[in-house]
């Protein structure tokens, strides 16, 4: 392993400004994924067997359903939206629920809720869901731009190094142990 010197500075301030560059796409898209159409949700009925609250550091705020058919157990789970939609409130062990979900696409075995219906009554709709999500990817938007000018000011910070130091690293003879 070679030790680091000044001439390894450009190549650092390279390095970063390529991960920075990925900040802005994910900020202005990555939300998107998110997102599905209503054609693409999958109707799943059952009995709730369980309704937890969680609030992990990484997750956020998240509402569990457990739903079982009497065959297949269902784990519905969603941004906690308790306090826009206060029906979400209300469902309760031994409810006979109808679910409009998409399978995680990560491959955990969960399903995101998208709607929900309790005795022909609607509390969730996709409408909301879509709405909450939506909201949430624009509240990243005003970030997009601060996050490209950094990606942009390290390499052109980059390149000056480059220019002042002449190399993107330094580089040691194999043979000698000397710097080239």
């Amino acid at each position: 392993m070679t030790k680091s010197t000044q001439r390894d500075i450009p190549a650092v301030c390279l390095l970063f400004a390529v991960i920075t560059a990925f900040v802005p796409l994910l900020l202005a898209y990555g939300w998107r994924l998110d997102l599905v159409q209503r054609s693409e949700l999958k109707r799943v009925s059952g009995f709730v067997e369980s309704v937890r609250h969680t609030n992990l550091p990484k997750a956020g705020y998240k509402l569990h359903i457990e739903i079982s058919d009497g065959t297949e157990r269902h784990h519905l789970t969603q941004d906690d939206l308790t306090w826009s939609v206060p029906q979400l409130k209300t469902i309760a062990r031994g409810d006979a629920v109808v679910a409009y979900v998409h399978p995680d696409s990560l491959g955990r075995k969960l399903d995101w809720l998208w709607a929900l219906e309790r005795d022909g009554q609607v509390i969730l709709t996709y409408e909301e869901t879509y709405a909450y999500l939506a909201a949430t990817g624009e509240r990243m938007q005003p970030f997009v731009l601060p996050a490209a000018i950094a990606s942009m000011l390290l390499f052109a910070t980059a390149i000056a190094l480059r220019i002042r130091y002449g190399a993107w690293r330094s580089t040691i003879n194999s043979e000698t142990g000397a710097k080239l």
